[in-house]
């Protein structure tokens, strides 16, 4: 049944929630109407709706990368679901650790998706892109003190971050995050073991 349509003679609250549940946009009002579809709760319903086709028809246009999102964020769970029924049945330890990491690392891609998506619905608009990895520093006009006490500073860090890693992460995509810092660190250091050699 079509919005405009049900909207003429809304008698079927059925039909109505049905539609509501395609086209509002309060879902604590769905929750009510599908325990209790009193007057006013189908008046606040046919208001709402009546809004919502006067903005124009019902529903918004996705982008393609919502769409995309939406296709393959099933596959990935499909996928993490087989791999953790898989996992009680693997013979070794390092077996279950590689489909275990697998399937942390491909719910972090779920997860990514699934906030795609919930950002669209919320707000109509695509999230942000992340922002780039960092550029190292240069050290330009650095005095000599200031690059060795700069030094220090890296260096402890990069054992901070040896250390964190080695404790593990919560996530894959935590870990990836903190071997990305490391990483740039070490290229820093590199850069300050020049300058003061």
């Amino acid at each position: 049944m079509m919005l405009d349509k049900w909207l003429q003679n809304p008698a079927d609250v059925i039909a109505g929630i049905n539609l509501y549940a395609e086209h509002g946009t309060d879902p604590i009002l769905f929750y009510a109407l599908q325990i209790d579809p009193n007057e006013l709760l189908v008046q606040r319903m046919v208001t709402e709706l009546t809004s919502v086709l006067q903005a124009g028809n019902g529903k918004r246009t996705e982008p393609e990368a919502v769409k995309q999102a939406r296709e393959q964020w099933r596959a990935k769970y499909k996928r993490c679901s087989h791999l953790h029924a898989q996992l009680r049945h693997l013979a070794t330890d390092g077996e279950r650790l590689q489909h275990a990491m697998e399937i942390l690392s491909t719910m972090d891609e779920v997860e990514q998706l699934w906030d795609l998506i919930d950002t669209w619905e919320a707000t109509g608009q695509l999230p942000k892109p992340a922002k780039s990895p960092e550029a190292v520093r240069t050290f330009e006009g650095w005095d000599q003190a200031r690059l060795i006490k700069e030094k220090l500073l890296v260096a402890s860090y990069i054992s901070n971050q040896k250390k964190k890693i080695s404790t593990g992460a919560k996530s894959a995509k935590q870990l990836q995050e903190w071997q990305a810092k490391l990483e740039h660190k070490l290229a820093e250091y590199e850069t300050l073991k020049k300058l003061t050699a």
